[in-house]
């Protein structure tokens, strides 16, 4: 028999230890259409409290999990946005100069590249 391959990450004093990784654009747009959903509307827009919801996942988190001693080790937020819009300016900004600075959150930032048509060989 092998040892479980993925076994779960705990720091040396035995706490269960969390690092969130958050696909931006996945987790605002699957909001907004629950919520829009919920509420039998077409469309809404869920502002996100950035700043407090690393600490409301790890608690959650810890609750399903049962567990009592735990650290949280930071959030990684990958996103995009377009270089050629004002909204898409505006977003980076926000982005670099906000919640970059966030103590414990780190943004990956790409900007968005038009697609490569396919080439047949």
């Amino acid at each position: 028999m092998s040892a479980d391959p993925t076994p779960p990450v705990v720091a040396a004093s035995g706490r269960l230890r969390f690092r969130i990784f958050v696909d931006f654009w996945n987790l605002q747009l699957t909001l907004n259409e629950r919520v829009a959903e919920e509420d039998g509307v077409a469309e809404t827009r869920i502002k996100i409290d950035w700043v407090k919801l690393p600490n409301i996942l790890v608690r959650e988190a810890a609750r399903i999990l049962a567990v009592s001693d735990f650290s949280y080790d930071g959030m990684i937020v990958f996103t995009s946005y377009n270089a050629k819009t004002q909204e898409g300016k505006k977003y980076h900004k926000w982005l670099t100069n906000f919640l970059d600075r966030q103590p414990g959150i780190q943004v990956k930032c790409y900007e968005r590249r038009p697609k490569r048509h396919p080439r047949c060989p």
